[in-house]
């Protein structure tokens, strides 16, 4: 399926996964609008790396914080919102490294608005849309780390595995619409803030074949998806086979 001409919007567009797979996309030949919180970062050092190459391809940005529950609230006021939207990927997110019983109510707060909140309300936004229009596709960024948790990262691995639930029941409800929802669950990876977290000698234990996880491979499974008719409602797993260890 050409992605040619299609409007994608990606979340937490301005660094890591959420830049790569925008790139991914604009190179394929979709009209990509970023949301996220960095609108310098966006538009001085974001926005020149997307492809331009195809006809009346353009794109944009948005500053928004996505762990602000007021800018949630009025997401619908922004021009992208009152346009066709083909494509959305909910891929902000942010974490920490903290036991629980450490871990502020307001960074418990932070943690769930940015990466679960934020991917319903957008969803709902989108859908509208995408019921009018008869297609679609949401994608949401879980992680492997909902399969196969680890120390000090509770709230993040909660919100990751809502997102898997996100995805199925969205799936269920727009199903046979011609909308298609799946998740992406992405192991460790250097360039994402969960992955800085991470110690070296975890990563040389998770490489099973010598291969280190990129953002390539995550951004190539979107790309996977997007270009099936036939799959809607699942999580697909890139770990390197970390959640079997």
């Amino acid at each position: 399926m050409s992605l040619i001409g299609k409007t994608a919007i990606v979340t937490g567009g301005s660094r890591g996964l959420g830049f790569n797979i925008a790139k991914k996309l604009s190179e394929v030949g979709c009209n990509v609008s970023l949301l996220a919180r960095s609108e310098d970062v966006m538009r001085q050092e974001v926005l020149p790396q997307l492809t331009t190459k195809f006809d009346d391809q353009k794109h944009n940005c948005y500053r928004v914080d996505l762990s602000d529950r007021d800018e949630l609230s009025q997401l619908h006021r922004l021009s992208v919102f009152k346009e066709k939207i083909d494509i959305l990927i909910n891929c902000a997110g942010i974490t920490h490294n903290k036991l629980l019983i450490q871990t502020h109510p307001d960074e418990i707060d932070n943690i769930i608005t940015t990466n679960l909140t934020s991917s319903i309300v957008l969803s709902k936004l989108v859908a509208r849309k995408m019921l009018s229009q008869k297609s679609g596709h949401i994608i949401n960024i879980s992680s492997a780390l909902a399969n196969k948790p680890i120390s000090g990262t509770v709230v993040y691995t909660a919100t990751k595995q809502a997102l898997i639930g996100l995805t199925k029941s969205l799936a269920v409800e727009l199903g046979g619409k011609g909308i298609q929802c799946n998740a992406v669950l992405p192991g460790f990876l250097k360039d994402t803030l969960i992955g800085q977290s991470v110690n070296e000698s975890l990563f040389k234990e998770l490489l099973t074949n010598g291969h280190k996880l990129q953002l390539d491979d995550i951004s190539d499974s979107v790309l996977f998806l997007l270009n099936s008719k036939a799959i809607t409602g699942q999580c697909l797993t890139l770990d390197k086979g970390f959640s079997l260890i």
